[in-house]
C-alpha cells in the first residue's frame, strides 16, 4: 500500500496530538506535521508537500473561504485534499467549509478518523440528509429562471443522477442503503459526492463574479455624470 503525507492545522496542540495518535497505528498515513496557523501550514505545504491536509473546522470561523484555496496555491487547484474535522453535523461551519473547498468531513464517531482519511484520498466523500437539504437548496437558489437558459447544461447544473442521490440521502437513505438497492459500488457514489461538493465551489465563485460584476455596472453609472460634467 501506497504511502501517503498528511499535515494537521488544528487550533490546539493537545488535540493535533490525540489526531496523531490515532493515526499512528496506520503506517501508510505519514503525519509530517502540525500546526494552528494557517500561514503555516501554506508554508509547510509549499516547502514539503502534502497528500492531504487534516484541518480543524473551528478555523474555519476565523479565516476566510480563501484559506483553503491558498493551501493548493489558488482555487482552481484540487490538491492536496482537505478533510475537516468538525464535533457535530450540524455546525454551520460545515457546509461554508465545504463550499471553500473542502472534499470531505469527519464527526467523531462516526467511523474511524483513519477510514475517512483514506476514503478522501480515494476521492470520496460523505452526505448526511440535512446537509444533502442544504446543498440540493443552494443548487435550486441558483437555477435559472428563463425557461431557455435552464434549457442549456452548465458544469454548475446537477446532473440527474446527482439530483437524484441528493433527494434520496435528503429522505434519509444512507450510502451503503443506496448503493445496496441500486447494485452500485460504495465507492462510486462517494466519487459522486465529491463532483457535487466540487461543483459547490464553482457555485459560490460565480455568486462572486455576479456580484463582482454588480457592483461594477452601479459604480460606472455613478462615474459617467462625474465624467460628463468635466467635458
Amino acid at each position: 500500500m501506497p504511502s501517503h503525507s498528511l499535515l494537521i492545522l488544528c487550533h490546539e496542540a493537545p488535540l493535533a496530538m490525540r489526531w496523531r495518535e490515532l493515526l499512528q497505528p496506520h503506517t501508510a498515513l505519514q503525519v509530517r506535521g502540525f500546526t494552528n496557523s494557517p500561514a503555516a501550514a501554506r508554508a509547510l505545504v509549499a516547502q514539503h508537500g502534502a497528500d492531504l491536509v487534516l484541518m480543524d473546522l473551528g478555523l474555519m470561523a476565523s479565516t476566510t473561504n480563501g484559506a483553503i484555496h491558498s493551501l493548493r496555491g489558488g482555487p482552481h487547484a484540487d490538491l492536496p485534499h482537505v478533510l475537516v474535522v468538525g464535533t457535530r453535523l450540524d455546525d454551520p461551519l460545515l457546509l461554508q467549509a465545504l463550499r471553500g473547498g473542502a472534499d470531505a468531513y469527519y464527526i467523531p464517531g462516526q467511523g474511524s478518523m483513519a477510514e475517512m482519511v483514506q476514503h478522501t484520498l480515494a476521492g470520496e466523500s460523505p452526505i448526511e440528509p440535512e446537509l444533502a437539504r442544504q446543498v440540493l437548496g443552494l443548487f435550486d437558489n441558483a437555477a435559472p429562471t428563463d425557461p431557455a437558459d435552464a434549457l442549456a447544461s452548465t458544469p454548475l447544473q446537477l446532473t440527474s443522477a446527482e439530483r437524484r442521490l441528493l433527494t434520496q440521502v435528503m429522505r434519509g437513505d444512507s450510502l451503503e442503503h443506496i448503493a445496496e438497492a441500486e447494485t452500485m459500488g460504495l465507492n462510486t457514489l462517494g466519487i459522486t459526492v465529491r463532483g457535487i461538493y466540487r461543483k459547490l465551489r464553482w457555485l459560490l465563485r460565480a455568486g462572486a463574479l455576479s456580484l463582482e460584476g454588480g457592483a461594477g455596472a452601479r459604480l460606472e453609472l455613478q462615474i459617467r455624470p462625474q465624467a460628463a460634467r468635466n467635458r
